[in-house]
């Protein structure tokens, strides 16, 4: 335990460093793996972010994404309207 408290430098830490990097350690599902190296991407892009900007600024992402898989997701999402047709009659010769 003592090897991870240097390794992450916890002694020179601002307050909100700790509290995004410690809400960062709580998303340990395999599914939070790209929602974890893009909080830790933030958090390196910008050392003064707090944790409800890192927050607002995954829930943008967490957004598109759903967006994007909606617009593309699967065609049996899509709901159509099936309609057989039948070819066009045509006039029989004796009308004419």
């Amino acid at each position: 335990m003592e090897a991870l408290f240097s390794v992450a430098q916890w002694s020179t830490m601002t307050e909100d460093q700790a509290q995004c990097l410690l809400w960062i350690m709580g998303l340990q599902s395999h599914e939070h793996a790209e929602l974890r190296a893009g909080a830790l991407r933030e958090l390196e892009q910008d050392s003064r972010i707090t944790l409800t900007e890192l927050t607002d600024r995954l829930d943008q992402v967490i957004a598109l994404r759903n967006d994007a898989d909606f617009m593309g997701g699967p065609a049996s999402s899509i709901n159509a309207i099936n309609n057989s047709c039948q070819p066009p009659k045509t006039p029989s010769k004796a009308r004419l």
